[in-house]
């Protein structure tokens, strides 16, 4: 008698490419299928997108640009300067796409992923970015002009709630930790506004997404930081 074929979920398969990627940090094609079964775990199982809408190119990156990037030559450091390689498909980079997130990272449980949310982007990015994994926020004791400011002077971009939410589940998968999760540091997504003013976000050590929107541009504080990314 033949036996019955064994088939593969989309997240025994998400399991298995985080597993070899987390053995080949370095690798830019373990990178690549790492993505791409995070997408076909949350974007199609969970969002019910399309295949077509969740397509993962090939890394943009060489092993030793990643090598530097994600500080591998001390794989202890996770300090604000770590990046990490991700990909944001362009129909989860607008302000709809935050509904459908929503639906595809429940731990989040926030307004801000929910239907009839206020809030704005003033520009939409998606592709290949390297984005901040640290775990505490980077660019502290900054207010909103200087944030602005430090960040162009690295040549990087302002990050949209849209790519915080999305990268720090991928930052969860690879190392264990969600951005900003103890709860003490929040950081400015300049990128998107409710209610006319910049949000700024945190995780919790369980998943949960916290999103403020009634921070004034001249605050500024120890635990206060902003998020940037870098594209490819």
């Amino acid at each position: 008698m033949a036996e019955a074929p064994t088939f593969t979920t989309a997240e025994q398969t998400l399991a298995r490419a985080t597993d070899h990627y987390k053995k080949h940090l370095y690798s830019p094609e373990y990178l690549s299928e790492f993505m791409q079964a995070s997408w076909n775990f949350d974007g199609i199982q969970r969002m019910n997108l399309y295949p077509s809408d969740v397509v993962v190119p090939q890394a943009p990156y060489t092993e030793s640009q990643i090598w530097q990037f994600m500080k591998l030559d001390d794989p202890s450091n996770r300090s604000a300067s770590v990046d990490l390689g991700f990909f944001l498909p362009e129909i989860l980079s607008s302000t709809d796409g935050l509904i459908l997130m929503g639906v595809g990272f429940p731990k989040t449980n926030t307004w801000a992923l929910r239907p009839n949310h206020n809030i704005k982007n003033f520009s939409n990015p998606y592709g290949w970015m390297r984005v901040d994994a640290g775990m505490d926020a980077p660019f502290r004791r900054t207010n909103e002009g200087e944030l602005k400011e430090r960040i162009k002077s690295l040549g990087r971009m302002e990050q949209s709630l849209n790519i915080y939410a999305s990268s720090g589940e991928a930052i969860k998968r690879i190392f264990d930790y969600y951005p900003d999760e103890r709860l003490t540091w929040w950081s400015r997504l300049l990128l998107c506004s409710g209610a006319g003013r910049v949000l700024d976000a945190c995780f919790g050590s369980d998943g949960g997404l916290f999103v403020r929107s009634g921070l004034r541009s001249g605050c500024r504080g120890d635990a206060l930081g902003g998020r940037s990314f870098l594209g490819a």
